[in-house]
Order: structure tokens, then C-alpha cells, then sequence
């Protein structure tokens, strides 16, 4: 950051309650969009209607939900548990998190789901899945509502094996656009 950083004010944050609060600071920069990279196993990201009709991500509304879908390819011969992560852009919200089972009418169009292990997180679509569990392809869905205006990075999803790290796919960064009206 340079000289720039020494011109902005410390921040001071002070807790007056006796309870605790949560604070979650989340700060990614890239010069230039990731593209997809796979080693192992393949991920790609989509955004559809809840009806399984694809969203265009540079024509949304302000209130508008969304299905996010992941899904990809795992190599035979993977072992251990794969941590899935996606990150929300800026301008999204997460709408009901542990979902991803085929229980919810907003799944109806999007077809089979893989079983996960979902974990609570504010900033990002966080799941666990297990190779044998989900066999050579698998799926996983969630909602997030537009719910501020702007035009906003797209981090890529990304999928780890924790016991292979070597295999792991990242889908692409892009761009959102969350119109007013």
C-alpha cells in the first residue's frame, strides 16, 4: 500500500455490552481474474434461478435469490475429505447456509445434490464431502441473495482434499453486477 496506508486513521473498535461480538474482516486483492485451474479434480461455479434456469451474473437485481451451484469431477483414487469453499462476492448474502439437501422447494430445478457436510460461516459457503461418499462427480447447492447494489468481484470457488492437497481446482473469478431497480 505505500504511502497511502499511512493517511487512513486507526480504527478503534471497543465492545461497551458484556456479551462478546463477532467480527469477521475478510480483505482479498488480485490484479487480474484467477482462471480455473484443476489438479485432480474439476470445480465450476454457476448461478441459476431456483426453477434450474442460469442467471446472468451481470444482470441481477437488488433482492433477487439465486442458486449457487458447485459441482465437478473428483480422480479415482482420492482419499480423505474435501474441503469446499466460496467465498460471497461483495453485494451478496447468504440465505439459508445449511441447506444442500433436495429438502428445500428452491432446489427443485437443479437435480441431484451431493451429500455434504455443511459448516456455519458468515462470508462464505463453507462444505465438507467425502470421495467415497460422493463417488467420481459431485454437486452441491446454495442460496444467496442480491441485496446491495454495485458492481463487485466474484472470487472462485475452491476444492482442497485435505489428505492429497495436490489435488484441488479452483473455478473462475468473474464479475457480478447488482442493478437498483
Amino acid at each position: 500500500l505505500g504511502e497511502a496506508s499511512t493517511a487512513i486513521p486507526a480504527l478503534v473498535i471497543e465492545n461497551r455490552s458484556k456479551g462478546n461480538v463477532l467480527r469477521v474482516d475478510t480483505v482479498t486483492y488480485w490484479p487480474n481474474a484467477r482462471p480455473a485451474t484443476a489438479s485432480g479434480m474439476s470445480l465450476k461455479k454457476t448461478l441459476q434461478r431456483t426453477d434450474g434456469r442460469p442467471v446472468d451474473p451481470n444482470q441481477l437485481r437488488k433482492g433477487e435469490l439465486v442458486v449457487v451451484v458447485l459441482e465437478g469431477t473428483i480422480e479415482a483414487g482420492a482419499k480423505g475429505i474435501l474441503s469446499l469453499s466460496d467465498p460471497l462476492p461483495a453485494g451478496f448474502i447468504m440465505e439459508g447456509a445449511g441447506l444442500g439437501k433436495n429438502t428445500s422447494p428452491a432446489f427443485s430445478g437443479i437435480g441431484q445434490l451431493t451429500r455434504a457436510t455443511v459448516l456455519n460461516a458468515t462470508d462464505r459457503f463453507e462444505a465438507r464431502l467425502t470421495p467415497s461418499e460422493s463417488g467420481r462427480t459431485f454437486r452441491v447447492a446454495y442460496l444467496a441473495r442480491a441485496a446491495f447494489a454495485g458492481h463487485f468481484a466474484s472470487p472462485g470457488a475452491i476444492i482442497l482434499n485435505i489428505v492429497q492437497p495436490d489435488r484441488n481446482a479452483h473455478s473462475a473469478d468473474g464479475m457480478v453486477t447488482i442493478r437498483a431497480d
